[in-house]
């Protein structure tokens, strides 16, 4: 199918309105607990660093360590001026290849706002990503397999490839509610070009898809977009069994409680490298764990770092060959 139906069925859930988006406030959060360290990968063995035809040339802008970590940047792309934040390592090297990460903000949210969020470009860069925020047109996304926003993403690859020396073996994407929609959407629109994947507060599988490595978080209480929602629609742990069957993983999870309010599930037996993950946040709210902003969408747990643990996931998961 050419079109993600299944999101495009989410979009007012997403927080499309003014009273239900997706953009955080700027008051910051109470954390209800100490952030817990939690184990969930082990280091790849055998995976080849390929850079990109960026490699060896001047970082121009170079590398970003004030403020979200990242900044503004504007390119072409189907007829349009389109903006998108930048962030590169303190670290950079020209001649050393270093991850990509796509981060996808929500409905009614922006670019700017999902990078002081999420954390991702600060973090990423500290751990030496370079780290690519893009903005939506009018707050929303494309979700069609063939739409303008995933050749968006082809552009930016090809920009970001071309200007800075990226290993193509490990670029990744995650987002937030309906970026993490997007996430799903691009890798399984673009096989073969993401290692993994990192889904918040929306784990839905588009209904075409190859096997890919996945990392989600979603809130028991989320009043967004439900965990267990009416009407028959599917719940979170039966998008989650979807990811697990793509990936031909064990049906039944090792399943380990993480402090308090948060249960992390490892489906092992994947195939071809594949593994998810999947951490339920009992009461939790329509957030990203560990953020340190507040949303008005419930509670925000401390438990476990969301940024950190899709970070770890997607150095544990290049794309492997």
């Amino acid at each position: 199918m050419a079109a993600f139906v299944a999101v495009a069925g989410l979009l007012a859930a997403c927080g499309g309105s003014a009273g239900d988006s997706s953009a955080p406030s700027s008051t910051p959060s109470t954390p209800s607990t100490t952030t817990t360290t939690v184990t969930t990968t082990t280091a790849p063995t055998g995976v080849e660093t390929v850079g990109s035809d960026g490699c060896g040339t001047e970082a121009d802008p170079g590398p970003t360590v004030e403020g979200a970590g990242d900044v503004v940047q504007t390119i072409e792309s189907g007829g349009k001026q389109r903006s998108w934040r930048l962030g590169v390592p303190a670290g950079y090297d020209a001649d050393t290849p270093a991850p990509l990460i796509f981060n996808f903000h929500g409905l009614g949210s922006n670019a700017a706002e999902q990078s002081v969020y999420s954390r991702l470009p600060k973090v990423g860069g500290d751990r030496g990503a370079i780290v690519v925020t893009p903005d939506s047109i009018g707050g929303t996304w494309s979700v069609g397999a063939d739409g303008p926003d995933v050749r968006f993403v082809d552009d930016l690859i090809d920009e970001v490839e071309g200007r800075y020396c990226v290993d193509t073996r490990r670029v990744f994407a995650a987002g937030m509610s309906l970026g993490a929609g997007m996430s799903a959407v691009v890798a399984c629109a673009r096989p073969g070009t993401f290692g993994a994947i990192g889904l918040v507060t929306v784990e839905i599988k588009p209904p075409t898809c190859e096997p890919v490595p996945v990392i989600g978080f979603h809130g028991t209480a989320d009043p967004v977009v439900a965990y267990d929602p009416p009407g028959g629609r599917k719940t979170t742990p039966q998008n989650v069994a979807e990811w697990v069957a793509l990936d031909g993983c064990d049906i039944e999870p090792v399943s380990a409680p993480v402090g308090a309010d948060v249960t992390h599930d490892r489906y092992g037996g994947c195939g071809g490298g594949t593994e998810v993950q999947f951490f339920t946040v009992k009461n939790g709210g329509h957030s990203w764990p560990g953020a340190d902003i507040q949303v008005p969408w419930g509670r925000t747990t401390q438990t476990v770092d969301a940024t950190e643990l899709i970070l770890d996931f997607f150095e544990a998961h290049p794309l492997r060959g």
